[in-house]
């Protein structure tokens, strides 16, 4: 405790490249500290991982890669001025420490996997005027452990480029992540990378150094995530702008206790490098709720075909998330997708193409403003029920057959989709129903 590192501008602490030389497991770093307090690294010298040394063998990588920092069960720390670069895993990792300033800090990451700049899992929390430009994530908010939150988290006045996500919740979301505000930023395109080359994965990406997501929200693994406010960010060189995603890898222990909720972006100006939209996602039983972009200018690059349009993606529950996770394929909208979502709101949003394109601006499956849109074409002459899925339809038409007029599916539904429905319908004569409702609709 109270102790503080000073680099001078010239000086460099270069990794060993032998293993031996590191403590084993979580700890391993050039620079560690644990269970400190009123602790530093402070000034205009580097830190280099020597990542280049640590490469996979035989198609494995080496367990117990060193960091260039790396921070557990701390009090106050201040890392300032410095250069880190090259580890061999990710950059500079804070754990469950309380009180976080990274203040006028360069990253340069492009030497091994993983290699993310900043990595996170602690409390009351200050990143500013940093530039960090990472092969992995860029700022990566983790949440692993079971009962512990990650809060207030302010992220501002950066310059972030990334080969995957410039700034991320997740993808570890066992715990929780509560006010996180990011400001102030810049976002574009990453200068080098290890061993990223999306136009080989990502559709319509042409460029050759670009990322994934600039903001990706993510609660896969039974936690929860709230209150986060994103303003004032120019972004370029991504593949999408947002992706937020309510999965299932781990489905929670509580589900009281498990939600992705209150997200905001205000002011952001945007272009994007590929035919993937922008998506707001959950699965059966898990909705991302209250989700709202407001005065938002986003650009994309358009060329998306009638195929593209007709594809609607699985459910992918337990995939591990990414903007491109769906298959690999182009989502059937080329502005935003929305599935399984509540309350997603779009305010003064400004959505351009470079070149035309054969989808929709926004596609929406199995959201409120389905829902609600029914429910105001059908209410001034009908009752409106709604099953919880596919299977629960059949119950209620099967309980009483003469009680409908018609029936309206999804094609993605739990249990049992919209197409397994109607194959069940036909042999039992209950699809006279379509014409009565396209006798009703066309009426309008």
């Amino acid at each position: 405790s109270d102790v503080t590192l000073v680099l001078e501008a010239g000086a460099t602490l270069h990794a060993s490249a032998d293993k031996a030389d590191f403590a084993d497991g979580q700890r391993t770093a050039v620079l560690c500290a644990e269970g400190a307090r009123n602790v530093a690294v402070r000034g205009l010298g580097t830190v280099d991982g020597n990542g280049g040394a640590y490469q996979p063998k035989n198609g494995f990588v080496p367990e117990g890669r060193p960091r260039c920092a790396a921070f557990f069960d701390c009090t106050n720390v201040v890392v300032e001025g410095v250069t880190l670069r090259d580890p061999a895993f990710w950059t500079c990792y804070f754990r469950h420490c309380d009180g976080v300033t990274v203040r006028g800090v360069t990253i340069r990451s492009h030497a091994n996997y993983n290699n993310d700049g900043l990595d996170v899992e602690s409390r009351n929390v200050l990143v500013e005027d940093c530039d960090i430009d990472a092969d992995d994530d860029g700022i990566c908010l983790k949440s692993d452990t079971p009962g512990y939150c990650v809060e207030n988290v302010e992220i501002r006045n950066c310059h972030l480029s990334s080969s995957c996500n410039a700034v991320k919740c997740g993808t570890a979301s066992a715990g929780g992540f509560r006010n996180v505000r990011v400001h102030d930023c810049v976002i574009d395109q990453r200068t080098d990378s290890y061993m990223w080359d999306w136009r080989r994965r990502v559709a319509g990406v042409t460029v050759t150094k670009s990322g994934l997501a600039a903001f990706a929200f993510e609660v896969v693994d039974g936690g929860f995530l709230e209150n986060v406010r994103v303003s004032n960010v120019k972004v370029s060189g991504m593949h999408v702008p947002f992706f937020v995603r309510y999965g299932a890898r781990k489905r929670p222990a509580d589900p009281e206790r498990s939600y992705l909720r209150d997200i905001v972006f205000t002011d952001i100006d945007a272009t994007g490098v590929s035919r993937e939209a922008s998506s707001v996602t959950g699965v059966p039983g898990l909705r991302p709720q209250n989700i709202t972009l407001r005065n938002v200018d986003l650009t994309f690059p358009g060329g998306g075909t009638k195929d593209d349009a007709a594809k609607m993606p699985r459910e992918c529950e337990a995939d591990y998330p990414d903007c491109y996770m769906f298959d690999q394929e182009p989502l059937p909208a080329w502005g935003f997708f929305i599935r399984h979502a509540d309350g997603v709101r779009f305010e003064n949003c400004r959505f351009d193409l470079d070149r035309p394109d054969a989808r929709e601006r926004y596609v929406a499956d199995d959201a409120a403003i389905d829902r609600r849109i029914v429910r105001m074409l059908l209410h001034r002459d009908y009752e409106v029920e709604e099953a919880v899925d596919g299977l629960d339809a059949i119950k209620h038409l099967e309980a009483s057959p003469d009680r409908y007029a018609c029936l309206l599916l999804d094609m993605i539904m739990p249990v049992m989709d919209g197409f397994k429905v109607m194959e069940y319908m036909q042999p039992k004569s209950f699809l006279e129903m379509e014409q009565r409702l396209a006798n009703y609709l066309f009426s309008y």
